[in-house]
């Protein structure tokens, strides 16, 4: 069975397959095979494109969630998706209920919410 390890840098999700999740030292390196699976086409606000990501979530249905922090966004990007769908905000800055505030974390329950 392989497990997968996950690498954030500020406009992409990175995947790298392993076969045991490991403990990860201090003077770890990543793996420059990984497979960019949310973002990965630079910073901005289109739906291939992250800006500032902080955080992600991966369910059971390996979807993949990610605070977009500086889109004021959550994005949910499923296996194989050449682009996420919001699913939250993503209607700017706010506190509107279709509006986040600078989001830096996410946890979707085993309902989806």
């Amino acid at each position: 069975m392989y497990s997968s390890l996950f690498r954030i840098s500020k406009s992409s999700i990175i995947r790298v397959e392993s076969s045991a999740v490991p403990t990860i030292g201090s003077t770890a390196t990543w793996s420059k095979t990984g497979q960019a699976v949310a973002g990965g086409h630079g910073f901005g606000q289109q739906l291939n494109q992250l800006s500032l990501a902080e955080d992600i979530f991966v369910d059971d249905q390996h979807n993949i969630y990610v605070a977009d922090h500086q889109n004021e966004r959550v994005v949910k990007w499923t296996s194989d998706a050449t682009e996420g769908e919001v699913v939250a905000g993503g209607n700017g800055h706010g506190n509107n209920s279709d509006q986040l505030d600078s989001p830096n974390a996410v946890f979707v329950d085993t309902e989806g919410n």
